[in-house]
């Protein structure tokens, strides 16, 4: 059979239409939890759950116990439901094979297999893949958490911008056990609101205290374009006025501690100490990346990005630009400094 996707076993359960056995199997725990709540809210009514209802644990449940609690006949219910929690840590679950060939009509086995999938090579689950259901819980790509995110708050009948979701998942991770324990807070807390704003994001998850000057530094020595993008967007989006000024200031500080250091040879930590002033070994790490990063050349060439920029951010000749377009240019600019730097050395040699 076709392996399931989340949705259809979803669909399945609650169309009160299940199969006797489901494998959720997979490295990301999130999905397997959701699927095995619905098994439970779902199916039992939770004044039958006493008689039809058998949540075991491996490893302190073998094989035995399992075959046990399915053999129960249900009482005030269709089903008798029994969630292996911790499959993976059952001794010899392989033995389930021959139930899997022949399982109870009246019983529903879920096996929640955490942390990595069944040995498709076992006979448990070549049974339960030729003629049960099987579910892969894969971890989302950080790309597909904001989309993830909008749809957990459209489900619940709420709104989130791109934006605000692209802030949740940069601050969380993707952790989605978390991230789903942060939206629950946010749905209480937001009650009577139709849309999750930037300011309820900020005060009840604490979003704002990760997107100053220091992480952007950061995400530009790394060259993460994606959060340096997002961190700059949110700065820009909540600039104050005289606020651009201090945040080229920073970058600028930055920038010049790492031309001090790009000018030593046979960089020692103590060396790197000296000059940048703490001994923090995640800053001391992280010069050094901005050192295999960024060539002598492309520190001058973002300093001078920097003493331009902080010129426009007081007023002169800066157009019609207006601060938050000047932040994002100079971003880009920072980001693209080797191939912007050669392309305007070829501009000069082409006009001499």
């Amino acid at each position: 059979m076709p392996q399931l996707t989340f949705e259809q076993v979803k669909e399945q359960v609650r169309a009160k239409k299940p199969g006797n056995i489901y494998l959720l199997h997979g490295a990301e725990p999130y999905f397997i939890d959701v699927l095995c709540n619905m098994f439970i809210d779902e199916l039992i009514p939770e004044d039958a759950r006493d008689f039809n209802l058998n949540v075991l644990y491996g490893p302190d449940d073998e094989v035995p116990a399992i075959l046990s609690a399915l053999s129960q006949f249900p009482m005030g219910s269709d089903y008798q439901v029994v969630v292996v929690k911790n499959a993976q840590k059952v001794k010899d679950l392989n033995l389930l094979h021959s139930y899997a060939a022949k399982p109870f009509p009246s019983a529903v086995l879920v096996l929640a297999h955490y942390e990595k999938k069944l040995d498709g090579k076992l006979k448990l689950f070549k049974a339960i893949d030729a003629n049960h259901g099987v579910f892969e819980s894969k971890p989302l790509w950080d790309n597909q958490l904001p989309g993830w995110i909008k749809k957990e708050f459209s489900q619940e009948g709420k709104k989130i911008t791109d934006f605000n979701a692209g802030l949740i998942a940069e601050f969380l991770g993707n952790d989605l056990r978390k991230i789903d324990n942060e939206i629950r807070k946010l749905l209480i807390v937001t009650e009577a609101e139709k849309e999750i704003t930037q300011n309820q994001i900020e005060k009840y998850i604490g979003i704002s205290r990760n997107f100053n000057v220091f992480e952007l530094c950061s995400a530009l020595v790394f060259q993460d374009a994606y959060k340096a993008n997002l961190i700059a967007n949110y700065l820009a989006e909540n600039m104050k006025e005289g606020q651009l000024p201090m945040l080229i200031s920073g970058m600028y500080n930055y920038f010049l501690k790492l031309f001090q250091l790009a000018g030593k040879t046979g960089l020692t930590d103590q060396t790197i100490t000296a000059i940048i002033n703490t001994r923090s070994i995640t800053a001391i790490r992280e010069y050094k990346t901005a050192l295999q990063n960024y060539s002598d050349a492309d520190v001058q060439y973002v300093i001078s990005l920097l003493a331009e920029y902080d010129q426009y951010s007081k007023g002169m000749n800066i157009g019609d630009a207006g601060m938050q377009d000047l932040l994002r240019e100079l971003i880009f600019k920072i980001l693209n400094s080797s191939s912007l730097r050669d392309r305007n050395r070829l501009i000069e040699s082409h006009s001499r």
